[in-house]
């Protein structure tokens, strides 16, 4: 292993062991050193040789008992970086060297338990260590001193622009909005943490707010990945609910009013013609999981209503070529799968693929094609030492400066080839990242992140289609890394399938619309929700609420047959008493079966029962005497059977024909004895 290799080898390990250590006070040696922590609040983005001036403006908390007096600021700055080790490196460590150092002094003292803000302004255009004739990334070290010694720092990349690049870096980037199941199958919020995510300032509304106010300034070509999930139970909550503890939230009120802004604002985002939408299957289940369990005709219903609910609530088509496969699970199955529904390219996650960097160790290409028996499909890769800042809990607590450090990243990814040489065949070429941004980001961070990505001067977004047309060269061919086979058990996928066509079943016998079926079919589509593969106890609470319904209604048309019916002629009624169908009416058809009756007005009657006990009659004609059953049946419209029992009837009377016979016989009877009564009294004794 060569020397630098090493190096960068350390520096990875260092990084993630030193970067917590960032976020704490920085010690001068003594036992009794002030508390201090130190976060960013605000950064000049990037600086050019027109507007060279930084501003830098900190928060400083003192958690210590000593008050702090002679506070200054200090600014270190290294040399230019050249290499994403180097980058690294800066990270945990600082500047190798210092280019650039200064103090700007702080007013007044920081008194214990309280924070303050401060900060500088700096003409970069009079230090020589930043070169005007060259754009770069340069190593930065921000600190708070008392009395000269350092209390705190944190370390961030300074970008400097000299001219308009040339070429900038094309940059898919998407937003993925998802949410847990919150609602308990009562149809209770179960977690109202749910509640705080949408209200302003939560998870799930600053995405949204500030993608919107993105789009009115700099309308900027982006990815939004929904789970409809998120947008059923948000319209769930506008509508006014009942938490799990028994409080009510009025519609306009609390929760229900946050629901309804953050819909609003996600509506208005949606709504710009640079905003591309693309809606995952309804409750987010697991692409592979569905398949391998026999499921393609529930997946089938997942996507088509995903589509739906997210057209209706946000007003808008979803694009249907592109899609982001649910917790970024898939395998070949699924992306064959993809391909036959007309999707040509999916939003994966960074390490899907094995992945080698390109020449001299650059970023990796941001597409790959995967070819399955259905075809070949295009995944678009996140740069992965991108992906891996965003998910750095040392960088996350301090939002501002994570945003200037992803910046940062991808302007070092710029700068590995500027102005790239055309192809071997002489095309050009055309460089490529992808960034996916998940509603897990802290809230503080979306406002200066999007910002900074929007308006970098060296990176140019589009769509996610259009990377994979644009790159070149493309990535290569390649397989997925770690497929993903998990299944739901035979039993469960088995239980899905049958309560499916109960619901149906049960649709058809609804006379006022389907709306209460449709219900029940998201009821069942939620316990598909991949946040149940191992967990299907918790899944199964759905199945069992959408059973208690169905069960109720199949119940509530099966006729009372527990009585012997007794005719006293060859003729009689069958009354058949049914049950309470509740404050739903019901249409089902009720048909007797037998060989051993006649039944005149017909054997099958359609009936709408809307009220307990209705009595529905049949009119029947024994075709002779004794004991006798018949088949009692009832249908729903869509032609399942719901119910099937067994009748007796007892007909005490002579069945008339066999009565004609029997007296036919008897007549010619005493007509052969008369007959021979009177030859006898005839003949010559």
């Amino acid at each position: 292993m060569t020397v630098p290799r090493v190096a960068r080898a350390v520096s990875a390990v260092l990084v993630t062991i030193c970067g917590v250590a960032l976020a704490v006070p920085a010690t001068v040696g003594r036992a009794q050193t002030p508390e201090v922590s130190l976060s960013l609040l605000q950064q000049t983005p990037w600086t050019t040789n027109e507007a060279p001036n930084l501003t830098v403006r900190v928060v400083a908390t003192n958690t210590g008992p000593t008050p702090l007096q002679d506070l200054s600021i200090g600014l270190t700055i290294g040399p230019a970086i050249r290499a994403r080790d180097q980058y690294e490196e800066m990270l945990a460590f600082g500047p190798s060297s210092t280019a650039f150092a200064a103090t700007y002094p702080v007013e007044g003292e920081l008194t214990p338990g309280t924070a303050r803000t401060a900060g500088f302004t700096q003409d970069l255009s009079t230090i020589v260590a930043i070169d005007p004739t060259d754009s770069g990334v340069y190593p930065a070290t921000v600190d708070i001193r008392a009395g000269g010694n350092v209390l705190a720092s944190l370390n961030t990349p300074l970008i400097h622009i000299v001219q308009e690049p040339v070429a900038p870096v094309r940059i898919a980037w998407w937003i993925e909005l998802t949410a847990p199941v919150v609602f308990a199958p009562d149809g209770r919020l179960a977690d109202p943490g749910f509640e705080l995510s949408l209200a302003p300032d939560g998870s799930l509304y600053e995405p949204v707010a500030q993608l919107q106010l993105l789009q009115e300034s700099v309308p900027e070509e982006i990815d939004l990945a929904v789970q409809p999930m998120l947008l059923y139970q948000a319209r769930q909550m506008a509508d006014g609910y009942e938490r799990t503890s028994g409080q009510t939230v009025e519609r306009g009120t609390g929760g229900a009013a946050s629901a309804s802004g953050f819909l609003d604002v996600l509506q208005e985002a949606a709504a710009f013609e640079s905003v591309q939408v693309s809606a995952q299957p309804f409750s987010g289940p697991s692409i592979p999981a569905m398949l391998g369990s026999g499921l393609s005709l529930e997946l089938n219903r997942q996507r088509s209503s995903g589509d739906q609910l997210t057209e209706d609530v946000l007003g808008v088509l979803p694009e249907i070529t592109v899609a982001r496969p649910p917790e970024g699970l898939m395998n070949d199955s699924a992306l064959g799968y993809l391909t036959t529904q007309n999707v040509g390219t999916v939003l994966a996650d960074a390490d899907e693929v094995e992945r080698a960097t390109g020449t001299l160790g650059f970023a990796p290409p941001p597409t790959t094609t995967i070819t399955t028996e259905n075809g070949t499909t295009t995944l678009v890769l996140p740069n992965p030492s991108t992906q891996a800042l965003l998910a750095r809990p040392d960088l996350l607590v301090d939002p501002v400066r994570a945003a200037q450090v992803v910046l940062g990243e991808l302007a070092v990814v710029w700068k590995e080839q500027p102005n790239p040489p055309d192809q071997p065949d002489g095309s050009e070429t055309v460089r490529g990242l992808a960034l996916a941004l998940t509603s897990e980001l802290p809230p503080t961070i979306w406002g200066p992140l999007l910002r900074r990505l929007a308006g970098a001067p060296f990176l140019e977004p589009e769509h996610a289609q259009d990377l994979v047309a644009s790159v070149n060269p493309p990535g290569e061919p390649a397989s997925l890394a770690a497929p993903d086979e998990a299944t739901f058990t035979s039993a469960y996928a088995e239980r899905i399938q049958i309560l499916q066509h109960e619901v149906d079943a049960y649709a058809s016998m609804l006379t006022d619309g389907e709306s209460e079926a449709a219900i029940l079919h998201r009821d069942v589509m939620i316990a598909e929700s991949a946040e149940y593969l191992g967990n299907e106890n918790a899944g199964a609470a759905w199945l069992d609420a959408v059973s208690a319904v169905t069960d109720a209604a199949f119940a509530s048309t099966t006729p009372t047959v527990n009585q012997v019916f007794t005719f006293t002629s060859g003729e009689g009624s069958i009354p058949l008493r049914m049950g309470d169908p509740g404050d739903i009416p019901l249409q089902v058809t009720v048909e007797l079966t037998s060989s051993q009756f006649e039944f005149p007005d017909g054997n099958r009657q359609d009936v709408v029962l809307d009220q307990p006990n209705e009595i529905v009659t049949f009119r029947v004609v024994a075709k002779g005497s004794g004991r006798k059953t018949m088949q009692v049946e009832v249908f729903a419209p869509s032609g399942r059977r719901i119910s099937r029992q067994t009748i007796t009837v007892q007909s005490t009377a002579l069945n008339s024909i066999a009565l004609l016979v029997t007296a036919g016989a008897a007549a010619l009877l005493i007509v052969l004895y008369a007959r021979r009564w009177v030859r006898r009294r005839a003949s010559p004794s």
